[in-house]
C-alpha cells in the first residue's frame, strides 16, 4: 500500500512538472513567434504524427504490454522477455513506418483538411514540418516500449520524468534556436 501511494505521488508530481513545463513551452513559443502562421504550421504539424503514434503504438502498449511482459518475465519456460520486447518493437516500428510513408505521400492533400485556412505557402510549410515530424513516432515507439519496461520494473521516476525532459528540450530549443531558425 505504501509503495502504491509513493509511486502514485511520484507520477503525479512528475506529471504536474511536465504540465508546468508544457505551459512555459507554449508561452515561450507564443512569445517567440506570436500569433503567426509559422506557429500555426508548427502546432498543426504535430497532428498527424501524434495520431499515428496514438493509434499504432500508445493504444496497444498502454493496456497490454506490462501484464504480458511481467508474465513472461515470471515464467522461465516461456519465450524470453527480450524476444517479446523485440517483437513489440519490430512490429511497432513496421506499422509506424508504413503509416508514416502513407502520411508522407498524402500530406499535400491532407493539408487542406488539417489546416484549412492556410494559404499555399503556409500549407507548404505545414507539409514540410509535418514530414520532418513523421520521424517522431518512430522515436516514441521505442521510447514508449522502454518506458513500459521501466514501469513494469517499478522504475517510476525515470518513466515519469521523460515528459518533463521532452518539454525542457523544446524550451531550450526555443530559447537558443528560435531567432536563428
Amino acid at each position: 500500500k505504501k509503495a502504491f501511494f509513493r509511486g502514485s505521488a511520484l507520477l503525479a508530481s512528475t506529471t504536474v512538472l511536465s504540465y508546468g513545463l508544457g505551459l512555459l513551452r507554449d508561452r515561450l513559443l507564443a512569445h517567440s513567434f506570436g500569433a503567426s502562421q509559422i506557429l500555426g504550421a508548427y502546432e498543426g504539424a504535430f497532428v498527424l504524427p501524434d495520431l499515428i503514434l496514438n493509434i499504432f503504438v500508445a493504444a496497444g502498449l498502454s493496456a497490454a504490454f506490462i501484464p504480458v511482459f511481467n508474465s513472461i518475465a515470471d515464467d522461465a519456460a516461456a519465450v524470453s522477455s527480450d524476444d517479446f520486447v523485440s517483437s513489440v518493437l519490430n512490429s511497432s516500428l513496421m506499422l509506424v513506418t508504413m503509416a508514416g510513408v502513407l502520411a508522407w505521400l498524402t500530406l499535400p492533400w491532407l493539408a487542406r483538411y488539417i489546416v484549412p485556412g492556410f494559404n499555399l505557402a503556409d500549407r507548404q510549410l505545414f507539409v514540410h514540418l509535418s514530414r520532418l515530424l513523421l520521424l517522431s513516432p518512430l522515436i516514441f515507439a521505442v521510447s514508449n516500449t522502454l518506458g513500459n519496461i521501466l514501469l513494469s520494473r517499478g522504475k517510476l521516476f525515470w518513466f515519469g520524468i521523460s515528459a518533463a525532459l521532452y518539454n525542457t528540450g523544446t524550451i531550450l530549443g526555443t530559447v537558443f534556436l528560435a531567432k536563428h531558425y
